[in-house]
């Protein structure tokens, strides 16, 4: 069993997500995630899961971003992830807070390698976090379906399930080449990322530019699928599977959501 400061290292059958942005790359995504903006995303999650009276979880953690202003907050917080990678990077992050603060000395946390469908937290959990569009990562509404179900048997009786997600919109064409962010090992990477609309998907193309100490740059290209989801689907979805609309916002300052928003964020409560 893994204990507090762990990540289970065991071999459990886990398909590895397909594109090396979340393997090979992951410590690029924590770089570029960290300096996205996303203005009161951190604070709004924190706050849920400072109330949430028991274990706050993220099945789909990444590199622990919100998971660790989770448990800054002073919370026991259990984190899932398919990527190794990206659970070591969550499992130094969590570290790095708890050594800061000796309020968290004795406060245990919890990593292992698990799909998101999957979802099997070590018991039911007072918060269920799914930030960044983690819910478009399913494939599908069948998918979706049995994820939420999941989820209402995973969290207390008064536990709540909290995401957020960006709402169908025309993408942008292409982000150009920015500047270079350097690898662990020296490389110089720089991206350049394309979408474009596939039936229910948005395809996200991204270009990595590489360039070893003393090399010449290649190239290498991934590709992401992350599922449009409108908000009266989820609306249905959530009903579906017993779960009880709580709040909507528009953003995670607390703006009433409305028509034209871009953005959905969502607290939800198991119904009856």
């Amino acid at each position: 069993m893994p204990t507090c400061g762990a990540w289970a290292r065991r071999r459990t059958g886990i398909r590895a997500p397909d594109s090396v942005r979340y393997t090979r790359f992951a410590w690029h995504y924590d770089a570029l995630t960290a300096q996205a903006g996303r203005p009161g995303e951190a604070v709004f999650y924190a706050a849920l899961a400072r109330t949430c009276g028991g274990l706050a979880g993220e099945p789909a953690c990444g590199a622990g971003r919100i998971l660790a202003a989770a448990y800054a907050s002073g919370v026991e917080v259990w984190g899932a992830d398919p990527s190794e990678p990206m659970l070591a990077l969550a499992g130094a992050r969590l570290a790095a807070v708890r050594e800061a603060d000796p309020r968290l000395h004795a406060l245990p946390y919890r990593l292992e390698p698990q799909t998101l469908q999957k979802l099997a937290p070590p018991r039911p959990c007072g918060l269920l976090m799914l930030p960044l569009d983690a819910f478009r990562l399913l494939r599908d509404g069948a998918e979706q379906l049995a994820f939420l179900a999941r989820a209402r048997a995973a969290v207390t009786p008064r536990g709540r399930l909290a995401l957020d997600l960006t709402l169908p919109a025309q993408p942008p064409e292409e982000l150009p080449f920015g500047a270079a962010l350097t690898s662990p090992d020296g490389t110089l990477v720089r991206t350049r990322t394309r979408w474009r609309i596939e039936g229910d998907d948005l395809v996200e193309e991204t270009e990595f530019e590489l360039t070893p100490p003393g090399g010449a740059a290649t190239v290498e290209v991934c590709r992401d699928r992350y599922r449009n989801v409108a908000a009266a689907e989820l609306d249905g979805l959530l009903r579906t599977t017993g779960w009880s609309t709580e709040a909507r916002y528009a953003d995670f300052w607390g703006t009433p959501f409305g028509a034209g928003a871009g953005r959905l964020v969502l607290v939800a409560r198991p119904r009856g």
